[in-house]
């Protein structure tokens, strides 16, 4: 658990410098007061953290929970669901039963979103079958029939609202089906992302247009063209708030809505890339490419750390907080323990995933076919050990041994949270909202103070002068008259200023014939003269 109370330098100052033999010497009542308070407080934060800390769990992969194969020739991908029911604990596999069979309705394929608190899941069909439900009680919220095409579907800040991409619009219900907004500047999207501490909903359509709108407000707030063709899918960076683009080049654009273009482009694949997600931690990110290959990137050294082939092109990645990678292949879901636990993250550079397997692919963890019906959209279950799989006939719950965040931080949304704590939850965020300026590939810039800002002013008044040399050395003739950018004519004008041999020749014969017309012209108009003047022309001088 990170960034707990009384865990700071002036904390722990505090704590130690004002003793009660200090605190004697203070003659002003009122601040030593409030140095006695303060002192005790960081000694009371100071025991809390050693309480807390010894009470977590330690960061290995047992820990963790992941499958552990007891000799070298077992492997984890052996195990079924079914045998991984039969080990759980009652409450794990009364979950696990959680399945959908809708393919008598003929209004899929199905994808599933869960709420940021976990207790929550969004089931929408391709043809308007939309529904949500408290999946661990197996309540039904609501349902509703649309009647028209939804491309995709995510909840937003809070498990009450939810939006889709349906044929033309972007919708918002509530969690009674109630529609709340029609958002007509959104048009055509296929997919959508939320930007949960900026309150910024982003949908990308077909033509690659990229749409950021403020749902506290309503105003959009930035239009952008990617300008690569149609986008295959789009995944949302939580560490830094940018939105990663897949593109049909081969391409991973990543974009901020005060940026104009991209602020970096990843090639990732000699082919299309066919789905992209961002690992929770916001420091990988995952693509896979119609060319069979599946990567993980550092978005910090700005290179692969994996790479390995698939045995069919992955159409869908799903990502979870222990850094485990899940692909859907068709029928097949295949899941990789690529990262494992939080130690083994920080030393993601320097991990290898070990003997590669037949055909070049590296050992999956798990494995899973829906028999005859193909994977729509996978989504791991934030806390628990779960893996959402939506599909062509319904949706379906997957244990994953590991998959949930062991000790996960209650200030982030609570899963035990009450109605009253959810409101209070959602009147902070409101208040902590991070405006659309904070979204950089960087994000600690935010409160950085320039050591010299004069320096950094004449760099970059220098960086401007540089930029301005080179447009105007850049600069391109204007058109004056109609055939002077002819080539011809341009070859001529480059031409006109050099002196060689040829051009002093030509010059030359210009002048000479110059003389000969003066002198012919000449000669005429004397012997026009005489012919004027008649008999008294012999006395002309």
């Amino acid at each position: 658990m990170e960034g707990r109370v009384g865990d700071t330098a002036a904390d722990r100052l505090a704590g130690e410098a004002f003793t009660r033999k200090k605190l004697k010497g203070v003659a002003d009542l009122r601040l030593k007061r409030r140095l006695d308070a303060a002192t005790r407080s960081a000694r009371a934060a100071r025991e809390w953290n050693a309480q807390v800390s010894s009470a977590l769990l330690e960061d290995t992969e047992h820990a963790q929970g992941f499958i552990e194969a007891e000799t070298p020739l077992e492997r984890t991908v052996q195990v079924s669901q079914q045998q991984l029911r039969q080990v759980a604990d009652v409450q794990t596999a009364r979950r696990a039963k959680f399945a959908l069979q809708l393919a008598d309705t003929k209004l899929g394929p199905y994808g599933a979103a869960y709420s940021r608190n976990s207790n929550h899941l969004l089931v929408y069909g391709q043809l308007g079958h939309v529904a949500t439900i408290k999946w661990k009680d197996a309540t039904m919220e609501c349902e509703r029939f649309l009647n028209e095409t939804v491309r995709h579907g995510i909840f937003l800040h809070s498990h009450n609202y939810f939006a889709l991409a349906q044929r033309k619009y972007v919708y918002i219900y509530d969690s009674n089906g109630v529609e709340l907004h029609c958002m007509k500047q959104h048009l055509h999207p296929s997919r959508l992302a939320f930007l949960p501490n900026h309150f910024l909903l982003a949908s990308v359509n077909d033509s690659g247009k990229l749409t950021y709108s403020d749902t506290s407000s309503g105003e959009i707030v930035a239009e952008l063209r990617t300008k690569s063709g149609r986008p295959r899918d789009m995944s949302h960076n939580s560490y830094n708030g940018c939105i990663h683009v897949a593109q049909q080049n081969g391409v991973v654009s990543i974009w901020a809505p005060t940026a104009g273009q991209a602020l970096a482009k990843v090639l990732c694949h000699k082919g299309p890339v066919s789905a992209v997600s961002v690992f929770p931690e916001g420091h990988c990110m995952a693509t896979a490419g119609d060319d069979g290959s599946v990567k993980v990137w550092d978005l910090r050294m700005w290179k692969a750390l994996h790479e390995f082939s698939s045995f069919r092109p992955a159409s869908m990645l799903a990502t979870s907080h222990s850094g485990l990678l899940a692909a859907g292949m068709g029928s097949y879901v295949t899941i990789w323990n690529l990262l494992g636990s939080k130690k083994r993250q920080h030393q993601a550079h320097n991990i290898q995933l070990g003997e590669k397997g037949a055909g070049g692919t590296a050992p999956p963890y798990l494995k899973h076919l829906f028999e005859a019906s193909p994977v729509e959209s996978l989504a791991f279950c934030p806390y628990e050990d779960f893996l959402g799989v939506g599909h062509a006939s319904g949706f379906a719950s997957l244990i994953v041994p590991g998959a949930g965040e062991v000790n996960w931080d209650s200030r982030l949304p609570n899963q035990f949270e009450t109605k009253r704590q959810r409101r209070e939850r959602e009147v902070t965020s409101l208040l902590d909202k991070l405006g659309p300026e904070t979204i950089a590939l960087n994000p600690g810039f935010v409160g950085e103070v320039d050591k010299n800002p004069k320096a950094r002013l004449m760099e970059v008044r220098q960086a401007a002068a540089d930029a301005n040399a080179a447009k105007l050395a850049k600069k391109t003739e204007k058109s004056r008259a109609r055939g002077r950018n002819k080539i011809a004519k341009k070859i001529r004008r480059k031409q006109k200023n050099v002196i060689d041999e040829r051009s002093v020749a030509l010059r030359e014969k210009l002048e000479r014939q110059k003389h000969e017309r003066e002198r012919k012209r000449h000669g005429q108009d004397m012997d026009a003269s005489k012919q004027e003047l008649g008999a008294l022309a012999r006395f002309a001088r």
